[in-house]
C-alpha cells in the first residue's frame, strides 16, 4: 500500500511537471489550435477604376430641334411622294401641321412683341402707302437742303474725253443736277477737247492720273478748293436718281467722324 502511495505521488508529481512543461511549448503538431485565428489576409484592391456611369445626356440645343423637325418633314414628304399610301400622306400632313401651327403661333407673337414695343417702329420702314409718300416727300426736302449746303464748299469736276458717246449724253443731266442745287461744274478734258453743256474746261494737268487712274469716261467728283479733297460721285453714265443717292451716301459718310479722312 506503501508503494501504492509513492507511486500516486509520483504519478501526480510527473503530471503536473509534465502539464507545466506541455503549457510552456511552442505551438506544435496538434497544438495549433490553442493560438489566436490568423487574421484574413486582405485582398489589396483592384487598381482598375470602377465602371462610371454613362454622363446624363446633353439637352439637344432648340436649334437641333427645329433641324430635326425640319428634316422629319422633309423625310416624310419624299416618302409619301415615292410610297404615296394614305398613311404616310396622313403622317405629312401631321407634321406639316404641326410646323405650321408653330409658326402660326410665332409669328402672331411677334406682332403682339411688336406692338407692346415702340423700337421698332422707324419711319423707313413703314409699308403703308401714305406713310411713304409722306416720308419721301420729306427725305427728298432734307436731301435738297443739304446740297444747297454742300454746294458752298464743294464744287463739281466732270471727267470727260471729246469722243467719248456717253460723256455727251451724260453731261446734261449733270449740268441739270449743278444748276439746281448752285454747285460750280468745272469740266476736265483728257485730250484737250470740248463738250457741248460745259463751259469751264480745263485740259487734264495730270490730276486724273490720281482721281481716275483707270481711265473711265465719264466721270463726276466732288472738290473741295479749299482742302483739296476730291471725292467719286459716278463711275460712268448714272441715272439723275442715282446721283442723288450717290451724293447722299457721300452726305451721310461725311457726318461720320474721321469717315473722310
Amino acid at each position: 500500500m506503501k508503494w501504492f502511495s509513492s507511486a500516486l505521488i509520483l504519478a501526480i508529481t510527473f503530471t503536473e511537471t509534465y502539464a507545466h512543461k506541455w503549457d510552456q511549448t511552442s505551438a506544435e503538431g496538434w497544438l495549433w489550435y490553442k493560438e489566436q485565428a490568423p487574421e484574413p489576409i486582405k485582398q489589396e484592391e483592384s487598381s482598375q477604376p470602377k465602371s462610371l456611369k454613362s454622363p446624363p445626356k446633353k439637352k439637344e440645343t432648340y436649334q437641333a430641334q427645329l433641324l430635326h423637325l425640319r428634316e422629319n418633314f422633309e423625310e416624310a414628304m419624299a416618302k409619301s411622294i415615292l410610297v404615296p399610301t394614305l398613311e404616310n400622306v396622313n403622317q405629312t400632313r401631321d407634321l406639316h401641321d404641326k410646323m405650321f401651327k408653330k409658326s402660326e403661333l410665332f409669328s402672331h407673337l411677334w406682332m403682339v412683341s411688336s406692338l407692346m414695343d415702340g423700337r421698332g417702329h422707324e419711319a423707313a420702314t413703314n409699308l403703308n402707302p401714305l406713310h411713304r409718300k409722306i416720308y419721301e416727300q420729306d427725305k427728298t426736302e432734307k436731301l435738297s437742303s443739304q446740297l444747297k449746303t454742300l454746294s458752298k464748299t464743294y464744287g463739281l469736276f466732270f471727267v470727260f474725253k471729246h469722243d467719248c458717246p456717253y460723256c455727251h449724253k451724260f453731261v446734261p443731266l449733270v449740268a441739270e443736277f449743278a444748276h439746281r442745287f448752285g454747285f460750280e461744274l468745272k469740266g476736265i478734258s483728257k485730250d484737250g477737247g470740248t463738250l457741248p453743256g460745259l463751259t469751264n474746261i480745263s485740259k487734264d494737268n495730270g490730276i486724273l492720273g490720281l482721281i481716275n487712274p483707270e481711265g473711265i469716261y465719264p466721270a463726276l467728283f466732288l472738290a473741295n478748293p479749299k482742302t483739296l479733297e476730291v471725292m467719286p460721285v459716278a463711275w460712268g453714265m448714272v441715272s439723275y436718281t442715282e446721283l442723288l443717292q450717290n451724293i447722299e451716301t457721300l452726305i451721310q459718310a461725311m457726318e461720320i467722324p474721321h469717315a473722310h479722312s
